[in-house]
């Protein structure tokens, strides 16, 4: 790995997201202690508050623009339930296309070029940057005719064979990029085994970077026993949100005084590689590289199954009239990084109160999976120590910039 790691984090323009700071307390050999600082603006959701709704909904992909699909799906479905507006399915589907869509983007971007260049390994830009420009033209397949972000829907006329095809070459640039040419996925993620097949032969940057890790014993580097994020009831959520301390818990949640892992990391747990990988190694460094190569497919494999329920659906209707003027609504979208939530009050056509809960608070809380894993690591060498260190910060995947420093 190149030696100038920490100086390359998170190069990338962030928008309005800020910057984590990760500092490790060493001593005799080991982390002792681990703080994670932000200059993110847990409060920037409150500029959102006192506009008009769609005026404030239109408005989250200026603040969010690395997630800002996701983003104004769950801005439109927190306000549909504060309204009582019921989308048609085809419409539910669309946008669950655009999010998934969105989300394999950022997982090949991780993938791709983010981690490959940590390593000080060639990255597959020109891949990337065939992905990229084919996820920007996606929401055509389902919204050929009108603008998508409107509450209850736009009219979804959907294209499933398009989105089919688009599945299909996604799975090309995913083996082109990440697995290689002529390399199915599920090769690479039978077993460990084949994992570390894969990784041996380096056909690409990315199995590089994991074949660094095997051969550096970087496997269990990490490890933490967090718990995955279990199924969160609305009410509930809603209920934590709501009020002066919902501002305390959208910045530092936490469940029975759980901060729980959202994300790869979490979602993928039971799948066999990364139940294997965990029995051998503990949830740590590979096994965060690994869930992260898996949801590639997976996401891949959700597209394909969302382009088979928009072929059994007809979707004609307009949308319907909101069933009040006023109200309080919750709505939770998965994206690459994990559980994202929005919370929205409205009177009178207008935001009265707007709450976000981002992934990031929950794998970046003091006490979450970064920091649990990080407590107690091997240091014998820093500079090692700094590069297996972003690497894991990485896989875990904050979506801001980030500094690592050891002190």
């Amino acid at each position: 790995m190149s030696s100038d790691i920490g100086d390359r984090i998170g190069q990338r323009d962030c928008g309005i997201e800020g910057r984590l700071a990760v500092r490790l307390e060493v001593s005799d050999g080991a982390v002792r202690a681990v703080d994670i600082s932000s200059t993110r603006p847990l409060g920037a959701a409150s500029v959102l508050e006192g506009r008009e709704v769609m005026d404030a909904i239109k408005s989250l992909r200026l603040l969010y623009s690395l997630c800002g699909t996701a983003h104004t799906v769950a801005g439109l479905e927190a306000a549909e339930d504060a309204l009582g507006i019921a989308p048609a399915p085809a419409v539910t589907s669309a946008r669950r296309l655009l999010v998934a869509g969105e989300a394999l983007g950022q997982a090949m971007w991780r993938l791709m070029l983010d981690l490959p260049q940590m390593a000080g390994e060639e990255t597959a830009f020109d891949a990337l940057r065939d992905a990229r420009a084919r996820i920007a033209r996606l929401a055509k397949t389902v919204y050929p005719r009108t603008d998508w972000v409107r509450l209850g829907g736009a009219g979804a006329d959907p294209k499933p064979a398009k989105v089919t095809a688009f599945a299909n070459t996604m799975e090309e640039i995913a083996r082109l990029g990440i697995f290689g040419p002529d390399v199915r996925a599920a090769e690479v993620l039978a077993t460990p085994e084949a994992l570390a097949m894969w990784a041996a032969r380096g056909a690409t940057p990315i199995a590089r970077v994991v074949r660094t890790v095997l051969d550096r014993d970087l496997a269990g580097f990490g490890a933490a026993a967090t718990p995955p994020l279990p199924d969160l009831d609305r009410k509930w959520l809603a209920e934590q949100l709501a009020g002066e301390a919902g501002r305390a818990f959208a910045a530092r949640p936490e469940i029975d005084g759980t901060a729980y892992q959202t994300g790869a990391g979490a979602t993928y747990r039971g799948h066999p590689l990364i139940v294997d990988l965990t029995q051998t190694h503990g949830a740590g460094l590979l096994a965060q590289l690994a869930a992260r190569i898996v949801s590639v497919d997976a996401l891949i494999t959700d597209i394909r199954k969302i382009a088979g329920e928009l072929e059994a659906k007809d979707e004609t209707a307009e949308p319907g009239a909101p069933a009040r003027a006023s109200g309080a609504g919750v709505a939770t979208v998965e994206t690459a990084r994990g559980l994202l939530a929005h919370y929205v009050e409205i009177e009178g056509g207008r935001t009265a109160t707007y709450r976000i809960l981002a992934p990031t608070e929950w794998n970046f809380h003091p006490e979450g999976v970064l920091a649990t894993g990080l407590k107690g690591a091997g240091a014998e060498e820093v500079s090692r120590l700094k590069e297996a260190a972003s690497l894991l910060v990485t896989a875990i995947d904050p979506c801001v910039q980030f500094d690592v420093e050891i002190v």
